[in-house]
Order: structure tokens, then sequence, then C-alpha cells
């Protein structure tokens, strides 16, 4: 079950400006969406004559889909470069994040995300 959360609790879609510098800039718009799913892992060991499993595990994860206007903006989270807008990151565990957006004509777009899984029955 998939649920679009982003930054804060319950938050869906989250647009925002970061200040320009300089003058007449536009400034840099981010989009940050984020999609909460589960996942089933069970561990299997097979050896000959035997094979052992563990009990399944649900896991919670998040994707990250990163935009920008400018489109090519840095993308670093947790103070590791993932890449350049428009960005999609995988597999990423649930809890707080920190995110930072930013090209050479803006200043940087800077949130701390805290990514939740969505409460029962919703």
């Amino acid at each position: 079950m998939a649920r679009r959360a982003g930054v804060g609790v319950g938050a869906g879609l989250v647009v925002a400006a970061a200040v320009a510098l300089g003058g007449d800039l536009p400034p840099l718009q981010v989009s940050v969406e984020t999609e909460v799913y589960s996942v089933l892992i069970e561990r299997i060991e097979i050896r000959p004559g035997t094979s052992t499993s563990s009990y399944p595990e649900v896991q919670s994860l998040a994707r990250l889909k990163l935009g920008s206007v400018p489109g090519g903006a840095r993308v670093t989270l947790n103070r590791e470069l993932r890449g350049r807008t428009p960005l999609q990151i995988e597999d990423l565990p649930l809890g707080a994040h920190d995110l930072v957006v930013e090209d050479a004509a803006h200043a940087p777009f800077h949130r701390n995300l805290r990514v939740l899984a969505p409460a029962p029955g919703r």
C-alpha cells in the first residue's frame, strides 16, 4: 500500500521556493514528493540437503521524487550527493533526512524531512 507523505507528518506534495541571489534572478522552485511503501523480506538459506528460512518481515521504505525549476540542480541527501534534478531516490529508510537542493545561480533550498509511515487505515 503506497501513500504520499512529505515534509513533516501527513504532508503531501510539497512545493517551495528558495530565496534567489541577486536582483532579477528567479527563485529556485523545488518539488518534493514522497511515497511510502512496504516490502516483504524473507531470508532463505539453501545448502545441499537442507534449507532454512526466517519469518517474513515487513519493512516500510520511501521513494523520493525531486524536481526543480530550473532543472539540473544538485541534490544532497544526508550530506551525500545523490545527483541532479529531476531525480528519484529509491528504498529510503523512514525517519529524519537532511535535504539540500542547489545550483550556482540560487540560494540553497534546505529542508529537514521527516518521512513517516501512514497511519493505519488511511
